[in-house]
């Protein structure tokens, strides 16, 4: 953490507040080993977060439902959030599962944390396909009731029916163990290939059931030609079925399988409303951006990564009034900048840091989408970073002001 924090420091154009992962502390310990950590190495774990908190991470999160986390048990979970609380730091988790199972997946965070005092947030806290009736409204009230009991815990979503995800979150535990190398040798021998394609009842379980043309392939280096297609009309096109298209893409993406990502539509557009007007969340993206190695362009998979403020402050807020103006800034700034214990950021107030975006209330949008993410927004005219001008006119004037926090 100490190497990547001051690697960051040479010059970062946003600020930057870094949690360290818990798929990168259990792959150091035990590599993708789909089983139950011991003791031993449960505590080497919380030696490998506690040393990331002392060189500045903030605290953890967790990826439950991605490898190699999603082999973590109870006991792992509590002895980290322990670890975490230990320093009063932040514990964000992406929860195990959100359709079949989703209410049990809550409440495994939340007994791991009961007797911690962790700031507890609950990453895009919102119902999946194939829920049971009602468990989007008795999550919630789980919640409220770990809060009245004295745990700190909060949520956040995604303004999007569509989300994102890592494809390999469809293949089956036993098939990643040993790392990207072995699973491509698995993919190679035809016996265990037709296993592999038979047991994929897991992450977007809608997907098992047939409904492939919810997903589209969102990043691959190997076929970018295929980005934005659904998986069932590339199986159509290919000749094959959806699910051996994915399989395609991981033996072609090679060592690199974990670069493919994928869209699903996952949510409701009235779900959508409901978690974004209850007081429990606040806005947030899901995604990432950067400039692809070895060539020219913008990785982007997902219009989280260039297009949600617009997407909120144009659509929800003056084209549908589902918010305020008001209550949605709140949403996507103050709230979190407190919820994160970021003083004298978030809010436009004497003292406070700069942190500043002009935009026009009437012309704010994106044009960013599912095929083509990588879309500038409209109506931002300046952005101004720890009080230096960072956007001017629209255009990104190439000061890097921002800080590690």
């Amino acid at each position: 953490m100490a190497d990547y924090l001051e690697r960051v420091r040479e010059g970062t154009g946003t600020n930057c507040y870094f949690l360290v992962g818990h798929c990168a502390i259990r792959s150091a310990v035990m590599g993708f080993d789909d089983r139950p950590a011991n003791q031993e190495e449960v505590q080497a774990m919380v030696r490998l977060v506690e040393e990331a908190l002392d060189q500045g991470a903030h605290g953890l999160s967790f990826g439950l439902e991605y490898p190699p986390s999603r082999c973590t048990n109870l006991h792992e979970l509590a002895a980290l959030a322990s670890a975490v609380g230990r320093r009063n730091a932040f514990l964000g988790c992406h929860l195990r599962n959100r359709d079949e199972h989703y209410e049990q997946a809550v409440d495994e965070i939340l007994r791991a944390c009961r007797d911690t005092t962790v700031t507890l947030q609950l990453s895009h806290l919102m119902a999946k396909p194939g829920h049971a009736p009602g468990a989007a409204e008795r999550v919630l009230d789980q919640v409220d009731r770990a809060r009245r009991a004295g745990l700190d815990v909060a949520a956040d979503m995604i303004p999007f029916d569509t989300g994102p995800g890592f494809a390999t979150a469809f293949l089956p535990p036993w098939a990643l163990e040993g790392g990207p190398r072995a699973t491509l040798k698995r993919l190679a021998d035809p016996e265990l290939r037709q296993r592999i394609h038979d047991d994929n009842d897991r992450y977007w379980r809608f997907a098992s059931t047939g409904a492939w043309d919810r997903v589209t392939l969102a990043y691959s280096t190997a076929h970018p030609e295929w980005i934005g297609w659904s998986l069932d009309v590339l199986g159509e096109r290919l000749g094959t079925d959806p699910y051996d298209v994915l399989l395609r893409l991981f033996e072609d993406e090679g060592e690199g399988m974990g670069r493919v990502t994928v869209n699903g539509r996952l949510f409701s557009e009235q779900h959508v409303r409901d978690c974004m007007t209850h007081p429990l969340f606040t806005i947030g993206s899901d995604g990432w951006r950067g400039i692809r190695d070895g060539g020219p362009g913008e990785v982007a998979h997902h219009p989280n990564c260039w297009g949600w403020t617009p997407r909120v402050l144009g659509h929800y807020v003056r084209d549908h009034r589902v918010l305020s103006l008001e209550e949605a800034i709140a949403k996507m700034t103050g709230r979190p900048a407190e919820r994160l214990g970021l003083a004298r950021r978030g809010l436009v107030r004497t003292s406070f840091a700069a942190d500043l975006v002009v935009f026009d209330p009437e012309r704010i949008a994106t044009d960013s989408s599912y095929e083509t993410p990588a879309r500038e927004p409209r109506g931002i005219s300046a952005v101004y970073v720890n009080g230096q001008l960072a956007v001017a006119d629209g255009q990104i004037t190439g000061v890097l002001a921002g800080r590690v926090l």
